[in-house]
């Protein structure tokens, strides 16, 4: 057997969990979370194998094939899948998949330990609608992981991707109770003049929110009022064709005109304003800080809308701080008095300084 049999087995392990808990939804909820996340943490495996075996092995000892053909090891938990993959070029996983993965995980974990059936019919049934919000939601990060960021290592199952897409969109059912009772409301709203867009997650049409498509260079947040989706969005304009691009969650996409690929660098060139453009090209680096969230270097800028806006994980912030420690220019320090930067080993309590 070799990696690529190997591989493909694991891929195929993980669509057939995907579609095992698409049909134990209603009838044996628990056990459709367990196989969903075991689907995920497959996945996870599947992209670490299609870079090196290796790195799907858990611990300290070093891997041996055969065992590892054998399944005699131990394999790596998804955390761990996390912090190897974001050492792969086009491997990491963003802040929101993690976020929607982990969410799974937790209701996973109580499956496990702690769960008791719920006692009445009703409270039953609100049960397993919050496990359709948390499994659609991680579904549409999957989903979007394999079609585009992951689409080199997983082209071959385009046609698995969709035949599933359609099986796990058939558990929305079970929302439209909220739905229908929500009508009036989102009706009220529409008259103020709040847009309600279709929900990539849950399909109902309860995605709200009050940005234009026009808008450009400002984050703005959209939530479904049925499945409590919610991402961050960025129009950008494509320095190529000039369209208005909008990106998800994370500075990573294309412009379907003229399919320009995008990541943060890009994002951070077209966000930044262009006095600080320019002061940046005389070597000026003030204007440009690195993300205590997603640790990405030099890719917070300042925007001609007067924001701070990092240009991978779209978080907003209100300045740059200076560490007196290294000197480095860093947004989201936790506090005003901690003495360093998250590069920084240890702390203090020196200030920061606001650029």
């Amino acid at each position: 057997m070799n990696e690529d049999k190997v591989f493909s087995l694991l891929v195929e392990n993980a669509f057939d969990f995907l579609l095992k808990a698409s049909t134990e939804i209603d009838s044996q909820t628990k056990y459709s979370v367990m196989h969903f996340y075991a689907a995920v943490e497959l996945f996870a495996k599947a992209r670490l194998m299609k870079e090196d075996w290796s790195l799907v092995v858990s611990g300290t000892k070093e891997p041996d094939w055969d065992k590892f053909i054998a399944g005699d090891f131990q394999s790596v938990t998804l955390k761990d899948a996390h912090n190897r993959l974001k050492n792969i070029r086009g491997g990491s996983l963003s802040e929101a998949e993690m976020d929607a993965f982990k969410a799974v995980a937790k209701d996973r974990n109580k499956m496990v330990h702690f769960f008791h059936e719920p006692g009445s019919e009703e409270e039953r049934e609100q049960f397993t609608r919050n496990i359709v919000k948390t499994e659609l939601k991680a579904w549409l990060f999957l989903r979007t992981l394999l079609t585009t960021k992951w689409q080199t290592e997983f082209s071959s199952w385009g046609r698995r991707i969709n035949e599933l897409n359609t099986e796990l969109l058939k558990m929305r059912g079970l929302l439209c109770v909220i739905f229908d009772i929500l009508k009036p409301q989102i009706a009220e709203n529409t008259k103020k003049g709040l847009r309600h867009d279709t929900c990539p997650s849950c399909g109902f049409d309860a995605f709200e929110t009050q940005a234009l498509s026009e808008d450009k260079n400002k984050i703005y947040v959209a939530k479904c009022l049925v499945c409590d989706f919610s991402e961050k969005s960025l129009n950008i304009q494509c320095p190529e064709c000039e369209t208005i691009v909008t990106l998800k969650n994370e500075g990573f996409g294309h412009c379907e005109s003229c399919e320009k690929s995008f990541e943060p660098i890009d994002v951070a060139g077209a966000l930044i304003d262009r006095d600080a453009e320019r002061s940046v090209a005389d070597g000026d680096c003030s204007f440009k800080g690195s993300c205590s969230e997603c640790e990405g270097y030099h890719i917070v800028v300042r925007t001609e809308n007067d924001e701070w806006i990092c240009a991978s994980c779209f978080d907003v912030f209100e300045s740059l701080e200076v560490c007196l420690r290294c000197g480095k220019l860093t947004a989201g320090v936790s506090n005003s008095f901690s003495s360093v930067c998250n590069d920084c080993e240890s702390g203090g309590r020196d200030k920061h300084e606001h650029a």
